[in-house]
Parts: structure tokens; C-alpha cells; sequence
């Protein structure tokens, strides 16, 4: 749960949300536009009315070195787990407790998609911090004297 006091009495949101969109809120809120480059969305209108459409689902990523990673989304009632070490999907239907996996596997592919998409991206920009974090690295060092420019 958040909590905060602001110009404008908002109201409760029982939608699930990202931190994503904690920035885009509260910029929201305080009458400010909100820059295209978030990722967020305002969960309030400008009068502190709850905004609907539903929400994007969330995804979260786990796991200690030698545990392997684990890679989820969530939305409404629908949650996948990806397991990058195992390279095996386990799928849950949280408003079922008696779910069976096999029976409707095709309903998860959109998640299973976003979670591909986010695995991709996330190895894009670790190679591309790298470069830059190397390219960085040879200028200190070269500023230091320690390799020629």
C-alpha cells in the first residue's frame, strides 16, 4: 500500500500496479504533464478519479547466483514464471486453485511473449551498459596515462 497527501483528495485504487507508475501519479496529480519517455501511467485523472482500462502486467525478476533466474508477469488473474536456467514455464491461474496447466496452456502466450520480449531487451541493454562502461574504463585509464589515446 502507498499513502501520500497532495493538492488533490484521490481516491483508492484496487487495480494492481507497477512502480513504474508511482512517477506518472504523482506527476498526475500535481497538474504536471507527464514525459512521453515513462513507462508508467497515471492511475488517477487530474481530479483524483480512479483512471480504468485496465491494467499492463507487471513483471518482476528473481533469483540469487547459483539459483538461477526467474522471470514473471502477472495481470489480473494470470500469472507465468519463466525459469532461464531450467528454460521451463510454469503457469498459474490465481483465481483457481485447482488449475490445470495442460488444460488451457494457450490463454498464457501473450504473457509468456512479454515475458520473451523483457528477457530480450534486458540482455540488449546489459551488452550495450558493458560497451559503454568499457569505452568509459579505456578514457579514465587513458586520461591517467596508462594506455595510449
Amino acid at each position: 500500500p502507498l499513502v501520500f497527501s497532495g493538492p488533490v483528495a484521490a481516491g483508492e485504487s484496487h487495480q494492481q500496479v507497477s512502480l513504474l507508475d508511482l512517477a506518472p501519479t504523482i506527476l498526475s496529480l500535481a497538474g504536471c504533464e507527464v514525459p512521453e519517455t515513462y513507462q508508467g501511467r497515471p492511475l488517477f485523472d487530474t481530479d483524483g478519479e480512479p483512471v480504468g482500462g485496465g491494467s499492463a502486467p507487471v513483471i518482476a525478476e528473481t533469483g540469487e547466483e547459483g539459483d538461477g533466474d526467474l522471470v514473471s508477469a502477472v495481470d489480473e488473474n494470470r500469472k507465468v514464471v519463466y525459469d532461464v536456467t531450467a528454460e521451463e514455464w510454469e503457469c498459474f491461474d490465481l483465481d483457481d486453485p485447482q488449475f490445470s496447466e495442460e488444460a488451457t496452456e494457450d490463454i498464457f502466450t501473450d504473457l509468456q511473449s512479454i515475458v520473451s520480449d523483457y528477457i530480450e531487451s534486458a540482455a540488449a541493454n546489459r551488452q550495450q551498459a558493458a560497451a559503454i562502461v568499457e569505452d568509459s574504463l579505456k578514457e579514465d585509464l587513458a586520461a591517467l596515462g596508462y594506455l595510449d589515446e
